[in-house]
């Protein structure tokens, strides 16, 4: 994709784009409240043949869901339609306006994906409200276009999804067009556009918490891209976008964005960009690398300037989608007072559960993860039966156990079935020997406890 120099250029292009755009459909449709009536739903698998109306009978395409509940059977209605686990090849444009709501549910973002195929963006929402949860959506294109990922012109929510590798004129993951787009535990990763690598909002409203965007691209507003919206973020980890012009970060031009207990750092051409009219303005509690902080405008008194995060790798680091974690020592861990909680524009930021699903366990870190700091160590209480042969299933009961990611048995790791904050189920490994059991949780906390004697 060739680079623009000249900002005028960019000016036409946005403009055109505004004006090529009002021709895709209406502005949003304002929608009534849910209806009381019995909520509907669909089922999708791969290899299915039926009629989506229940698991026996899944269709076997997305489109085939969508088409069924578009079709005025469901209108008024709740409608939900659940993915199985796949890849799914989609190219889909939904118009939900007939229906009360419609949700597109994966069985997590691991395991459930669209898949572009490099053909278009992989879901034009026109109209209606919609929510997308627990998925991955990825090689989306739309070279002359908008929104790779997603193009938005209704009311959508994004849940506990990953949005990578799509690629458009504007808004390379999302573009949010006089829409109102929530991103919420999820991760807008490796995407790319000559405008909002990440995220372009043209004249709409973006909520965005708890939320990782790394590694997006463009020449303006690699991270986010914002003309004349709101842009509220809290909680969330902005860090390690580039753009070639300016806005690594954040690119925003006539409006207010406003930024709370969200690290933004090491973006390539600035962390934020403030164009014509254009103002980032701190909430409290942000983090960044800028010596001043004055880009993004973190000139609260709890504002941490001129600050490296300490995050580690681009991994899973436990829960639903890939994150960055804040090492030991990071000065983003602790940060954010729990008591009493701390409220940023009516959020509230700590106590809080992160994008990951681990709660925060006395004061909070800056950004999207929850860092290893030791009030988030685990506690054994218990655990049953004491001992055993190989194969035995041990009950460990205790706190803090959310993100547990390993097990061992005098350092021979076991496979995890159940997950909690107060229970983990494992199974004694091939292998172990009497020793103390180790539970190691996604935060970096590590806790050891009593022996278990293996006959």
């Amino acid at each position: 994709m060739g680079i623009r120099s000249d900002r005028n250029l960019r000016a036409l292009m946005v403009s055109s784009l505004i004006v090529t755009m009002s021709f895709i459909g209406p502005a949003v449709t304002t929608v009534g409240p849910a209806s009381a009536s019995t909520p509907v739903s669909l089922y999708v698998a791969i290899g299915g043949t039926g009629n989506c109306t229940s698991p026996a009978n899944a269709c076997g395409s997305i489109h085939s869901a969508i088409t069924a509940a578009q079709s005025g059977s469901y209108g008024g209605l709740n409608v939900t339609v659940n993915v199985a686990a796949g890849t799914y090849v989609a190219n889909e444009t939904i118009s939900a306006s007939s229906l009360d709501s419609l949700a597109i549910v994966g069985a997590g973002a691991s395991v459930t994906t669209f898949n572009g195929n490099h053909t278009g963006s992989v879901f034009t929402i026109n109209t209606g409200t919609v929510t997308i949860t627990g998925v991955t959506i990825e090689n989306g294109i739309a070279p002359n276009g908008t929104g790779g990922g997603i193009f938005n012109g209704g009311s959508l929510t994004v849940i506990g999804s990953t949005i990578s590798n799509n690629d458009a004129l504007g808004g390379g993951g999302i573009e949010n067009y006089r829409g109102t787009l929530i991103v919420r535990s999820s991760t807008i990763s490796g995407n790319g556009g000559q405008a909002g690598g990440g995220i372009e909002t043209v004249q709409g409203a973006l909520t965005i918490s708890d939320s990782t965007l790394w590694g997006n691209t463009a020449i303006t507003g690699g991270g986010i891209e914002s003309l004349s919206s709101s842009l509220m973020m809290t909680n969330s980890t902005l860090f390690g976008n580039g753009a070639t012009s300016d806005g690594g970060g954040i690119f925003t031009e006539s409006g207010t964005d406003r930024i709370g207990a969200t690290i933004v750092a090491a973006n390539a051409g600035s962390n934020c960009y403030n164009g014509t009219g254009g103002v980032v303005a701190s909430a409290g509690y942000n983090l960044t690398d800028d010596a001043t902080g004055a880009n993004c405008g973190l000139t609260q008194p709890t504002d941490v300037i001129n600050s490296h995060p300490q995050l580690g790798p681009f991994a899973d680091n436990g829960g639903a989608t890939e994150s960055l974690l804040p090492a030991l020592g990071s000065p983003a861990i602790g940060a954010i007072p729990w008591s009493p909680a701390t409220t940023l524009n009516s959020i509230q930021v700590c106590p809080r559960t992160d994008q990951r699903g681990v709660g925060s366990v006395g004061n909070c870190s800056i950004g999207a993860v929850e860092g290893g700091s030791l009030a988030s160590v685990p506690a054994i209480t218990r655990f049953t039966p004491t001992g055993g042969p190989v194969g035995t299933v041990v009950t460990i009961k205790g706190t803090n156990l959310s993100g547990v990611i390993k097990v061992t048995f005098k350092g021979v790791k076991a496979t995890i079935t159940i997950d909690t904050a107060t229970k983990v189920k494992v199974k004694v490994p091939s292998g172990a020997t009497t020793g103390k059991i180790k539970v190691v949780t996604s935060s970096g906390a590590v806790k050891t406890g009593a022996v278990f004697t293996v006959p």
